[in-house]
């Protein structure tokens, strides 16, 4: 994904993520729909991991990202699916969750990148509160933040990540990309880290 540039780095001009932190690394994994190949690989590896997990009851997908990937997952593994609406409808039933029932049901939700955790979290917990018995959180990639560990532990969830900032790491070390110092120290401390590099800005 690297050399496809759908993981990004740029270790002049940052990045600003979702969160706000200010990253030398960024992730648009939109553009793994451009690859067929990629596509099928990300969709084989989430097979493998719901094979593993237990064979859940429905699959779903984290708003608008990680859509596409729960839609092929739960038609190759012919499954049930639904997803989280970002606001509750205003009209008609009034849902907020869409698809398939989750009431008395094991999930298996997937989003495409986790930083600090907060939208996927927020999607588990209305997806408990609707009443399903478990959801196992998933995602194509992870910076692997400590708030995400701290956020994901609060709310007695557990979460997995099919590539993380370490794979990225380990890339740019063997590769010996003079951006390696940088994207440590920037996984080291995320959130002080643009203050320290760039601290006239």
């Amino acid at each position: 994904m690297l050399k496809n540039g759908i993981i990004k780095t740029n270790f002049v001009h940052p990045f600003t993520l979702k969160s706000g932190i200010k990253s030398p690394i960024y992730c648009n994994l939109r553009e793994i729909m451009a690859y067929p190949y990629l596509l099928k690989l990300v969709i084989s590896s989430f097979k493998e991991q719901f094979v593993n997990g237990g064979l859940f009851d429905v699959i779903m997908g984290v708003h608008s990202g990680a859509a596409v990937y729960a839609d092929c997952l739960a038609y190759v593994l012919w499954r049930p699916l639904a997803y989280v609406r970002p606001d509750v409808k205003a009209h008609g039933l009034k849902k907020q969750i869409e698809g398939a029932s989750v009431l008395g049901k094991s999930i298996f939700l997937i989003e495409d990148v986790i930083s600090t955790g907060g939208s996927i979290i927020n999607d588990a917990e209305i997806i408990l509160k609707a009443g399903a018995t478990s959801v196992s959180c998933h995602s194509i990639f992870s910076y692997e933040m400590e708030k995400a560990k701290e956020e994901f532990a609060n709310a007695s969830l557990s979460y997995s990540s099919l590539l993380t900032i370490q794979d990225v790491l380990l890339e740019l070390k063997e590769t010996g990309n003079t951006g390696y110092e940088i994207l440590k120290s920037w996984f080291t401390d995320p959130k002080n880290w643009f203050k320290t590099w760039f601290p006239k800005v």
